[in-house]
């Protein structure tokens, strides 16, 4: 990223690499400051009210897989109609964290860091001339730490939370500027990787939710 308001939040580039006729590019290697994998946690978690392209709406075709992971993670949530398909939309893909995130952290420690962290972020994001006019899809933001699960262990606890994946973000056509804060309709290209809500929501998973999540559950 070469906005300045990223620089440290996002992995660094480092080239770009031609090979057998396609581009790819060499980025930091974010892993590289935790090297023990038997302490290491790692947690890639889509951000925002949608992982999907305007454009993406009008697919009507109904998948089997994500149909399975909705009732995995939400058995109440398919309407009569879907369970009889057994198959939905990726429009009707929900996702819900809160268990998954207090597992992962394991200790106050790290949620105390991990929230740190994800505040400088979101601050970052909201000075951000790069995400006032794109809109930002089906990115992610990377948790790592090696805290482990022992909650009165004295170990020095290392986190780290970068933004990545921004294969699917586009520019706002006309010099439009997005909040990343208000509710999408269809057209207004809003994505609501922000947000505004203060606590989190069991739909989709907001920046700052989460920050109030981590620093909630260690109050």
């Amino acid at each position: 990223m070469l906005d300045p308001a990223l620089r440290g939040v996002t992995p660094n580039f480092i080239r770009e690499i031609q090979h057998r006729n396609e581009v790819f590019i060499e980025i930091q290697d974010l892993l590289a400051e935790f090297p023990d994998p038997s302490t290491r946690a790692i947690m890639d978690i889509k951000i925002g009210t949608r992982t999907f392209l305007e454009s993406e709406v009008a697919n009507k075709h109904k998948r089997v897989d994500l149909y399975k992971k909705m009732i995995e993670l939400a058995p109440n949530e398919p309407t009569d109609q879907e369970r009889q398909d057994e198959a939905i939309t990726k429009l009707r893909t929900r996702l819900q964290v809160r268990r998954a995130l207090r597992h992962f952290c394991g200790t106050d420690k790290v949620c105390k860091q991990l929230a740190k962290r994800l505040r400088h972020i979101r601050d970052s994001v909201e000075a951000s001339s790069f995400f006032a006019c794109h809109e930002i899809v089906g990115s992610s933001v990377l948790l790592i730490h090696d805290g482990g699960t022992n909650p009165t262990s004295n170990k020095e606890v290392k986190v780290g939370a970068w933004l990545i994946d921004f294969a699917k973000c586009h520019r706002i056509e006309g010099g439009g500027k997005l909040t990343h804060r208000h509710p999408w309709d269809l057209g207004n290209h809003e994505d609501g990787w922000v947000g505004g809500e203060v606590t989190l929501r069991p739909r989709c998973f907001l920046m700052i939710p989460v920050y109030h999540y981590l620093v909630a559950m260690v109050r």
